[in-house]
């Protein structure tokens, strides 16, 4: 489990919108980006890496 830190607005096909605090799931990682899964709604796309934080890792 994951924690958006930062807003982010999709602006290409393929990008996820979400909003600082949503619950994600990540599966995956490519240049920068993470492949994530919205847990309220199951939506998913790519979203900037740096805006996610990884849940119980330091």
């Amino acid at each position: 489990m994951a924690k958006v830190v930062y807003a982010f607005e999709a602006e290409a096909e393929g990008e996820l919108t979400v909003t600082a605090g949503d619950a994600v799931w990540v599966e995956a990682e490519t240049d920068g980006w993470f492949t994530v899964v919205r847990e309220a709604d199951g939506a998913r796309g790519l979203v900037p890496a740096s805006y996610v934080e990884m849940e119980g890792f330091t």
